[in-house]
């Protein structure tokens, strides 16, 4: 597929105007995804004060939402977006960038990364200090311990570097721009392919492999549907002491995995469990229960519910017997 739009990835450090920028790139039909876009859902509910750091489980609750950002934009393949974001040389910001970049590789788009950089300390200290960045829960003081790191290195042939020490944010867009445009003439369409090993968990890639397989199927089968359920069991101070968790897929309620609290095990927890699962099956048309599991696991507590062996893999999980075991509703 030739790619015939752009994705810029603004990547500065905290104040360098990125976002103000990128708002100047959104008048060259430029669709804007700011770091902030994803970050305030969660920043919005924390007492931030643009200087305390941020926990860590609110970065956590943040991935989750740039995970569907972007799987959200791997599906439209005719737009230009930039990015927005600061990126440090350190392994979760490489999952980052990589993220980015898999997507607009997803989506056939030329992946631009640009480092911002602003060489002047005095210069810097005035943009980061605006008031209007604080109401966006934006840091106000210079991130001096970041600075001193330096921004992520990147080995990609579209890298551009840009002193913006002295440039309006729209004379930075306008270098963009140009740069871009340079590009756009010298890309070069390729007949060949690459193969790629990508370790990282590459959602945008992978449901897009998935939706073309999903495609191929319902041609054969015609249109089916698989959504995920959980059946849990909570204490009155919200610890979750057992559940069990899958898909509904056609007329097959799979399970994929069941846990009980190690002191709460034999007490008939995983019965009422299960219990509950058929009758939400039987309410969703489901015909049969599907599960795997391993010698070692629950074979004989299925078993004693009902479930009989379907089929036996030998030496599939981690030198172990895997058991397929199905119940008819």
């Amino acid at each position: 597929m030739t790619p015939n739009t752009f994705t810029i990835y603004l990547i500065g450090h905290a104040g360098v105007g990125k976002y103000t920028i990128a708002k100047e790139l959104s008048d060259f039909n430029f669709k804007i995804v700011d770091n902030h876009l994803v970050n305030n859902p969660i920043f919005s509910l924390l007492n931030l004060d643009g200087v305390t750091s941020v926990k860590e489980n609110a970065w956590e609750a943040i991935s989750k939402i740039r995970k569907s950002v972007l799987g959200f934009i791997c599906q439209d393949t005719l737009s230009n977006y930039v990015f927005t974001n600061e990126l440090q040389e350190e392994k979760c910001d490489h999952v980052i960038y990589n993220q980015v970049r898999n997507a607009a590789e997803a989506r056939g788009s030329i992946f631009i990364p640009v480092k911002l950089i602003i060489s002047d300390e005095s210069e810097h200290k005035k943009r980061i200090s605006n008031l209007q960045r604080k109401e966006r829960f934006k840091e106000t003081t210079l991130p001096l311990d970041r600075i001193a790191k330096g921004l992520i290195q990147i080995d990609h042939p579209n890298l551009k570097e840009l002193d913006i020490t002295n440039l309006t944010p729209a004379q930075a867009a306008e270098r963009l721009l140009e740069f871009v445009e340079a590009i756009a003439k010298t890309s070069v369409i390729s007949n060949t392919e690459q193969i790629f090993i990508d370790e990282s968990g590459n959602e945008a890639v992978n449901k897009q492999i998935e939706g073309g397989m999903n495609v191929y199927d319902e041609s054969k089968i015609g249109p089916y549907n698989c959504y995920p359920y959980t059946i849990f069991i909570k204490r009155n101070d919200a610890k979750i002491i057992a559940g069990l968790y899958g898909d509904i897929f056609g007329t097959i309620c799979r399970i994929e995995c069941l846990w009980v609290e190690e002191k709460r095990r034999h007490q008939g927890l995983g019965t009422k469990l299960f219990n509950e699962l058929e009758k939400f099956a039987i309410s969703k048309n489901c015909k049969m229960l599907q599960l795997y599991t391993t010698e070692f696991q629950a074979k004989e507590f299925y078993e004693k519910i009902g479930f009989s062996i379907a089929a036996i893999l030998e030496n599939a999980f981690m030198g172990h017997r895997v058991y397929t075991m199905r119940k008819l509703l």
